[in-house]
């Protein structure tokens, strides 16, 4: 929105902080590491880019992405704009299997693709639990066609699906991932030994400290060796082979 820091303005050391720490737990959690230098970062002020309106939906965000999109489908671009810390909205990030992109042309969802992260979220902010720089490794886990442990429970509450704990639902489509039930309590917080979903886990609790569950940031530790084999599969299979002619440097 401008160049101040109140107006989400990031200084190069808050951009160099919080890509080190999406490169360290992306490569010592599921030896995922990212190509990323310096040349890449670019700083755009653009009032409508910014601010409260952010839309009810991802479409919002393409005429940003469009306009500042580099490199092709493999490639990651993440964005980091101004959104007030009283929303809550940490961010947004294309997952290469949503229904929403079936259809698109390769090209348009090139251009559209890549992860918005709110200026709030990063390292040392105020807000009360998006404070530790790890709302972007989730946004990011989504981008690579990661899902919440809750997946299934947060369209039942939303009234789509009423038995999210049963053991027959895909959920998130990771075995190691103990499936759990969206509750309120959830959100942002650390509850230890919770278990939403006891009869499905049968030993287990709800994984709370997964970086795809919506836990504090201080309590969000780990991905499992079940979802980094899921990051390598939806990569081969959506990503490397996608071709484009939208290759921008």
């Amino acid at each position: 929105m401008s160049d101040k820091r109140e107006d989400g303005y990031l200084s190069e050391a808050e951009v160099d902080e919080q890509v080190e720490i999406i490169k360290k737990i992306y490569k010592d959690q599921v030896g995922v590491t990212f190509n990323h230098t310096k040349a890449h970062n670019r700083w755009t002020i653009n009032p409508a880019w910014g601010g409260s309106q952010i839309g009810e939906s991802a479409q919002f965000f393409n005429p940003m992405k469009e306009a500042l999109h580099i490199g092709d489908y493999r490639t990651l671009n993440v964005y980091f704009r101004h959104i007030p810390a009283y929303t809550d909205f940490g961010g947004h990030c294309t997952n290469p299997q949503s229904e929403a992109i079936k259809g698109v042309p390769i090209q348009t969802r090139t251009l559209r693709d890549g992860c918005v992260v709110s200026d709030f979220t990063l390292k040392g902010s105020t807000h009360t639990y998006m404070n530790g720089g790890l709302t972007a490794v989730h946004e990011i886990g989504h981008w690579f066609g990661l899902f919440h442990p809750f997946q299934d429970d947060q369209k039942r509450h939303n009234n789509q699906n009423p038995n999210s704990c049963l053991e027959v639902d895909p959920d998130d489509h990771v075995k190691d991932t103990p499936k759990m039930k969206w509750t309120d309590e959830m959100i942002g917080t650390c509850i230890i030994g919770s278990d939403s979903c006891p009869t499905a886990n049968k030993t287990d609790v709800d994984p709370i400290h997964n970086y795809m569950a919506y836990s504090s940031d201080d309590c969000l530790s780990e991905f499992t060796p079940g979802q980094g084999s899921r990051i390598r599969e939806i990569w081969a299979n959506y990503r490397v082979n996608a071709t484009s002619s939208t290759f921008r440097d």
